[in-house]
């Protein structure tokens, strides 16, 4: 079993470190390989992981038996297993029935191998650090009654043999797999050891059951015998030498969450203490629950006092069960439940935790021992801009974080979710049964944070005496100031530990203001890396956008927000820019959303977020010599995106093939009438510099001059804050920002192409649901002006940015400043 060092009620002086802004407040504290490839295991391009991992022979495995007492312990490496199936890639994990049942997942569970009773000797128990009112061992279970629900693989067994409980240990069947121990795992129907059943997966990865146990003809008829039943049994050993590897010869990024204490908030888990909950302010009938709502433990975090989460017994969860209350629990159906005990068996799975009315910190520290790049995500939502996830690195003395270390970013917002999503998730009543559901179901609303671990961090830690590098993470909402609203809500689920990078100041660095991109020319190769991308966009407005660099389904929610929408350029004619939705829902977190060099328009839900104040500077090495490297730093203000790879050419150099001597696109979208461009690099103010040390960068006198070659946009179409303007006069040059697009009449004709999206005419205004307008030309903010002046006829500046809501008269025009 895990443990935390804090005790009930104690007052702990971490947690008090934590928050600047109100007299130091708080703390004052996929896979195994995500997405695991499938198919066979040997690779010939040098990249590891899950996949090319030999796994334990069973002799390994029946000399790692362990005690009660030691199951939930990683200290020893070479007895913590990791259940690997090799038709789908996935992990042996928790899930489906019961919320105990085996379920195959990118988040792998981890098992300890315990004895498996005296009938067979070389029978093994798998153990988890779980504890229900029967158990913490895998076994498979008959029933007569419920068999579709109750009968099963389940990991809440205890030790005996019985009918319920289910066979006293299992059983590796070895198959020829050249260079892998591969094995069927088998156990009994019957406590007298007759009739074998053997683990598999099941076909349908998103069913209730998609994995289980049945026998070889059974299997065999269904067509998973082969395949479905080969597992590779892998110990934290081998995951523990991947971190290693390179990082760009790593298949995916390394999912370290099973070193996390009950990440899940899951039914059963023994090690949810050590989380721990501190409160700062609570309206009246605030409280927190872990659970659903007809079944949990509910309480209110005290203030200015630290302590352990609790977990109810399974005879004692709170909640009034309502024999009228209907749930989505198959499909999206409403159906009722016989009692609570029949909830239980179809919602456990969806097992979550939420806060209302409450500001404070739920939290816990979680030791790492190798350098490099981690990301801390977490599923969940909020109706207030109050609730963030925060991480950090703990002073080794406990008190505090470590300075400068601690990142943040705020949950995904309810009021960003279209209207029908907010009626789907039912956020107006509050309810976590639909939060959790839509969390076990989809990592939509993932929101994640990077933390960097130097290799001082990890000496320091040594010589202190700690066993690694401690870092804080959870949920933080309200700063200490403000008391609550009763009606501030924010639920979530499945916190992740996830290791992406060994490399040491090399990530790929992308900045809106930069002038050249040479050391992409000269530098090294980026495969496997965080992209600090520093790029101003209008929040929830459309934006044109172009990167020299893929981002996946996952990369782009993760970093502009759950409900970002991303529309691609469709066609161009003479009178009609057209852009199409790109689909985001039902796609694989891992599929292409945003594909490189191509035009597209951003709706984001989420802008660039500050990094507590910290620039980042890469030092990269030119032509692959260490004397006077590029130092590239850009701003705190920024995008990280992490696992991020630019793509290389034959020789082994970043493709710059789709880039011309200007850092232009090359691919242009152009149908004959209008052409569509893009640009890497800001295209005004050949003065312009940066501060080496803060990335921040200061315009100069000749901010309105657009630098030789770039285009002055006249005669052209551009996206500024939310608009489509038309540049026709040429006195009113414009310059663009880096990673912006524009569109190009081939000819002059004086029509005004009108917007369309999804075959959809914009028109009017630009609307909350993100509707575009072609409009008069923007204030030139990057070009010539005359200023900025209010209605009074008072001159308030040279550009509309950073002005208040409200008109301003720009160049003898209105202009509304949203």
């Amino acid at each position: 079993m895990r443990t935390t060092t804090s005790q009930q009620g104690k007052r702990c002086t971490w947690w008090r470190c934590l928050s600047s802004s109100f007299a130091t407040a708080l703390l004052a504290a996929a896979p195994l390989v995500a997405s695991a490839q499938t198919g066979k295991a040997t690779r010939n391009d040098g990249m590891v992981g899950a996949a090319t991992l030999k796994g334990q022979t069973a002799e390994q495995i029946l000399a790692a038996k362990v005690n009660d007492k030691l199951v939930g312990s990683l200290d020893d490496p070479n007895k913590v297993f990791f259940f690997y199936n090799v038709k789908t890639g996935k992990f042996l994990s928790m899930g489906g029935y019961w919320g105990v049942h085996a379920s195959l997942k990118d988040t792998p569970a981890a098992f300890w191998a315990q004895d498996g009773g005296t009938l067979f000797t070389d029978a093994i128990n798998f153990a988890q650090d779980l504890k229900t009112k029967q158990g913490s061992q895998m076994k498979w279970v008959r029933s007569s009654s419920n068999s579709d629900t109750d009968a099963g693989v389940f990991f809440d067994r205890g030790d005996n043999n019985n009918l319920n409980v289910g066979y006293n240990g299992w059983f590796l069947e070895k198959v020829d797999d050249a260079g892998f121990n591969t094995y069927r795992l088998y156990t009994y129907k019957w406590k007298t050891g007759t009739s074998q059943v053997y683990l598999s997966a099941l076909g349908n990865i998103a069913s209730e059951k998609n994995c289980g146990a049945d026998s070889k003809s059974d299997l065999n008829k269904k067509g998973l015998w082969n395949e479905h039943t080969l597992w590779r049994i892998i110990s934290l050993k081998e995951i523990q030498d991947l971190m290693a590897v390179a990082s760009e010869n790593l298949t995916d990024p390394l999912d370290l969450t099973f070193k996390l204490a009950c990440p899940g908030f899951d039914r059963g888990r023994m090690d949810i203490d050590a989380w721990e909950s501190v409160g700062t302010n609570v309206a009246e009938g605030g409280y927190a629950r872990i659970g659903l709502e007809q079944c949990y433990n509910k309480f209110v975090p005290t203030k200015g006092m630290v302590k352990p989460l609790e977990r109810s017994s399974d005879d004692t969860y709170e909640g009034k069960f309502d024999k009228n209350y209907e749930f989505p629990y198959k499909g999206d159906q409403l159906q009722t439940f016989a009692d609570r005990e029949d909830y239980k068996r179809h919602m456990a799975k969806y097992f979550c935790m939420d806060v209302r009315g409450v500001h404070g910190y739920i939290y816990q520290k979680q030791n790492v021992t190798k350098a490099g790049t981690y990301v801390i995500e977490c599923k969940g939502y909020s109706n207030t801009p109050k609730a963030l996830l925060f991480a950090g690195i703990g002073q080794n003395n406990g008190d505090g974080l470590v300075e400068g270390t601690k990142r943040t970013t705020k949950l995904n917002q309810v009021s960003n979710m279209p209207a029908d999503e907010q009626a789907r998730l039912h956020v107006d009543e509050l309810n976590m049964d639909y939060a959790g559901k839509e969390f076990y179901e989809s990592s939509k609303y993932t929101n994640s944070v990077i933390v960097q671990v130097t290799e001082q961090m990890i000496k320091d830690a040594k010589i202190a005496g700690q066993k690694g590098v401690s870092i804080a993470f959870g949920l933080n909402i309200g700063d200490g100031s403000q008391t609550p609203n009763l009606n501030e809500w924010t639920v979530f689920d499945d916190f992740r530990l996830i290791y992406v990078s060994n490399t040491k100041n090399e990530d790929l660095v992308l900045d809106e203001l930069r002038g050249d991109l040479e050391y992409l020319k000269n530098g090294i190769t980026y495969k496997n890396r965080v992209l600090r991308l520093a790029k101003t966009f209008k929040q929830n407005s459309w934006n044109s956008f172009v990167l020299p660099v893929d981002l996946t389904v996952k990369q782009l929610r993760d970093a502009f927000g759950a409900n970002v929408r991303l529309a691609k350029l469709n066609n161009l004619t003479a009178t009609e820019l057209q852009f199409e939705t790109v689909t985001l829902d039902g796609k694989a977190d891992k599929d292409i959303a945003l594909e490189a060099y191509q035009p597209y328009i951003i709706f984001p839900a989420k802008t660039m977020e500050d990094n507590n104040n910290s620039p980042y500077t890469a030092t990269i090495a030119k032509n692959g010599s260490t004397e006077n490297p590029y130092k590239v730093t850009i701003q705190a203000k920024r995008f990280e995106i992490p696992n991020v790879t630019f793509k290389t050419n034959t020789d082994n150099e970043n493709d710059l093939s789709n880039m011309d001597d200007l850092w232009t696109t090359k691919l242009t979208h152009d149908v004959g009438t209008i052409t569509a461009y893009g640009t890497f690099v800001r295209t005004f103010d050949p003065e312009a510099t940066q501060d080496k040390t803060t990335g921040k960068w200061t315009f100069s006198s000749s901010r309105g001059t657009i630098r030789d070659g770039y285009d002055n946009l006249v005669g052209s179409y551009f996206f500024d804050y939310g608009n489509v303007y038309y540049t026709e006069n040429p006195e009113k040059v414009r310059g663009l920002r880096g990673f912006s697009c524009w569109f190009k009449p081939n000819t002059n004709n004086g029509t005004k192409p009108a917007v369309y999206l999804d075959g959809v005419k914009q028109e009017a205004e630009l609307t909350s649901i993100g509707e575009l307008i072609v409009g008069p030309e923007a204030a030139n903010r990057y070009g010539k002006n005359n200023g900025v002046y209010n209605l009074q006829g008072q001159r308030v500046g040279n550009t509309t940015e950073g002005l208040p809501s409200g008109i301003y008269i720009v160049n003898g025009r209105k202009f509304v400043v949203r």
